[in-house]
């Protein structure tokens, strides 16, 4: 999935896709966290939030780097 959007959206490079995954897993992982903070009051901190959403956003800006970095190979110009 994170391949056809970073295809979509043009990206062909390593830092392209790592700056885009890295605003889309921010948004989604705040999102996500939020809602568990909202509903598992005592299960989160603010620091286990703050550390799940730096971690992911960091895991998934990596692979969508090399996802990109993967999409513009073929595309030589």
């Amino acid at each position: 999935m994170l391949a056809i959007v970073l295809d979509k959206m043009g990206k062909r490079s390593f830092m392209d896709g790592a700056m885009t995954g890295a605003l889309l897993s921010f948004l989604l992982f705040l999102g996500y966290d939020l809602s568990f903070v909202a509903f598992f009051v005592d299960m989160y901190t603010t620091k286990l939030l703050v550390i799940d959403i730096v971690v992911n956003t960091i895991m998934w800006s990596l692979a969508c780097g090399v996802i990109g970095l993967i999409l513009g190979t073929g595309n030589k110009q």
